[in-house]
């Protein structure tokens, strides 16, 4: 797959991010609540897929902080979702994280790591 991606990536993403089953991150709901999705463990995604929706993700997204750390986030306004990986690269992706837009996350004052 090559390393560009156009509108026609993000539509996919958009589509596809709406039909999967997307894993509530219990350890995280009362602190930073969100969903996420896992290679080998998500029906409808492979490889290909998570590094397609890293680049996706990577190219329309825009910077954002979680606790201090800033992370590329792609946001879609007409759902009200937000995505982001936490991966060096796009091919190393192999878990996508999804949010509500609305929610922030402040940076920790304990000095943990997000």
């Amino acid at each position: 797959m090559s390393a560009q991606v156009d509108e026609r990536d993000l539509t996919w993403w958009f589509e596809r991010a709406a039909s999967l089953s997307w894993t509530w991150a219990r350890t995280y709901a009362e602190t930073a609540p969100h969903w996420y999705v896992v290679l080998g463990r998500t029906p409808g995604l492979d490889q290909d897929d998570f590094v397609r929706a890293a680049r996706v993700i990577e190219t329309f997204g825009r910077a954002g902080q979680f606790y201090g750390r800033t992370y590329v986030y792609l946001y879609d306004d007409s759902s009200g979702m937000k995505w982001w990986t936490m991966d060096e690269t796009p091919e190393s992706t192999t878990l996508i994280n999804m949010a509500e837009t609305r929610l922030t996350y402040p940076p920790r004052s304990d000095g943990a790591r997000g």
